[in-house]
């Protein structure tokens, strides 16, 4: 579970914090910013457990 989380949490908050940093003054722009963060930093984490889960059954046989 705590090798899962990485996957899926750590993205997205690093995205997030990437993001801050362009962040507009409207609250409309933050939400955005925020959720379209979020959105992709599950989907890189998506990527990054399935290329891990195939990577190990590539090497165990």
């Amino acid at each position: 579970m705590k090798r899962l989380l990485s996957f899926y949490l750590f993205p997205p908050l690093i995205l997030i914090l990437l993001s801050i940093s362009s962040m507009e003054r409207p609250i409309a722009n933050i939400g955005m910013t925020i959720l379209a963060s979020t959105v992709l930093g599950l989907f890189a984490g998506f990527i990054f457990h399935i290329a891990t889960l195939i990577g190990k059954k590539l090497t165990k046989h």
